[in-house]
């Protein structure tokens, strides 16, 4: 039986056109969005009127122009340079309209700029994202914090590194070729590679986070395992600013630090600034003191089990407990060690802490007081609530920030403080949209 045609059935017309009409990228809405937060914000015009690099052949762009492209290519998914300029031809009049601009630089333009940055750029570029936060970041009552068992308001921050390896290339090196030389020479260098041990030579990115609100207050990096002792005092500077300009004391601050800084110079160091600490030690000199064994030999004084771990810790605690430094006996601090001891279940040495017998040990340092901070509460927070491995974890699902665009340090850092900056953009417009929410809801007459 033969079917007939409905009259009413829909029909499909297909129009073509010789002109190109490429679809924007996936992430073309965010960046417009990102740049549209900073070219509100006071931070454009701190760039317009005091980021300036010196360089040859500047032609008609000017500093602003490169840093919109560097924030952008933070936001995209784009694996590298040369993917990213691919994608921008059908949106590149858009993005630099946000910014009030014409056009944007060539990839060969936006090379020659990356060439010219030198450290005290970085630095000023730097400065300016700190002075924005701290201008128009999350308000006081929206910091966040916790209150210990005596009623006191703390924040915690939390600096760690994360690793970025790289392989290389076995080189020729015979009298019929030219000296070979390493593009990554002045990049990275031998350290830890965070535990995969797939590279050759490393890149360290410490980052400092506000913890309640994931605010980011800066970033450094360095080639190898970085230079943590000089980098702490940066850390330090822009804690106690960011406390002082929301009414809140230095004492209120918290550093959370990971074993890189567990050496009383950094205990010494942070207490100079009046800031608190929380931090694994490294130190292992401490578990040998007699006092310490004493307790130990005790039974504990209390357990820990993380919620997401099976692995439960012993735990006992030793009150006012003078710690010197090694190599500087100026830097003195008196602290309260807390010891932990869990089942070792690989043979060998252990990644973290020492083992004795069975058993590894874990040692950590605080200046915070016993009655107002338990040894669960100090546990709890170094292993979980103040650490932020689970923003790092969100932040590489959502696109690869360990990308590189110049094999020379200053102009590599950048694009680090970039991706900073959309971070922080993100965090406040979620945290403005909350607000605005709520506003509305309170506003809105209730059916009765």
């Amino acid at each position: 039986m033969a079917q007939k045609r409905s009259e009413d059935t829909s029909t499909t017309e297909i129009e073509t056109t010789p002109e190109r009409a490429p679809t924007p990228p996936p992430w073309f809405a965010d960046a417009l969005v990102v740049l549209r937060a900073v070219r509100v914000r006071a931070l454009w015009s701190a760039l317009v009127e005091r980021m300036r690099v010196e360089r040859g052949r500047a032609g008609v762009y000017v500093a602003l122009d490169y840093l919109l492209v560097l924030l952008t290519f933070a936001v995209s998914d784009a694996p590298h340079l040369k993917a990213l300029f691919a994608q921008l031809p059908p949106i590149a009049s858009a993005l630099a309209a946000v910014w009030d601009r014409a056009t944007l630089p060539s990839r060969a333009a936006l090379s020659r700029f990356l060439e010219a940055a030198r450290p005290h750029h970085v630095r000023a570029f730097g400065a300016m994202l700190l002075d924005d936060l701290i201008d128009a970041g999350i308000p006081t009552e929206q910091a966040g914090g916790l209150f210990d068992r005596d009623g006191q308001r703390t924040l915690v921050f939390d600096d760690d590194g994360t690793y970025h390896g790289a392989r290389q290339r076995e080189l020729a090196d015979d009298a019929t070729r030219p000296p070979p030389l390493r593009r990554a020479r002045d990049l990275c260098a031998r350290g830890y590679y965070g535990g995969s041990g797939r590279g050759d030579v490393t890149r360290t990115r410490t980052t400092l986070q506000q913890a309640h609100t994931q605010e980011w207050l800066g970033c450094w990096s360095a080639p190898g395992n970085g230079h943590p002792f000089a980098q702490i005092e940066d850390a330090c500077l822009a804690v106690v600013r960011y406390l002082l300009a929301r009414g809140l004391a230095a004492t209120q601050g918290l550093l959370r630090l990971d074993g890189l800084y567990g050496y009383a110079r950094i205990a010494a160091a942070i207490t100079r600034h009046g800031l608190g600490y929380l931090m694994r030690c490294a130190d292992y000199r401490l578990f040998h003191r007699t006092v310490v064994q004493a307790v130990i030999a005790q039974p504990p004084h209390a357990t820990y089990a993380s919620p997401d771990s099976p692995v439960r810790r012993d735990a006992w605690q030793v009150l006012d407990l003078p710690w010197v430094a090694a190599k500087d006996p100026a830097d003195a601090v008196v602290t309260r060690l807390i010891i932990t001891r869990r089942p070792a279940i690989e043979p060998g040495k252990p990644r973290v802490g020492k083992r004795v017998g069975d058993h590894v040990f874990e040692l950590f340092v605080t200046d915070r007081c016993a009655s107002g901070w338990s040894i669960e509460d100090v546990l709890s927070i170094y292993f979980a609530r103040g650490g932020f491995e689970a923003t790092l974890a969100q932040e590489d699902r959502e696109r690869d920030l360990d990308r590189t665009v110049s094999w020379i340090a200053a102009s590599q850092a950048p694009l680090e403080r970039m991706r900073r900056c959309s971070a922080t953009d993100e965090m406040s417009m979620s945290v403005a949209a909350a607000a605005i929410a709520q506003v509305i809801l309170s506003e809105t007459p209730r059916a009765t």
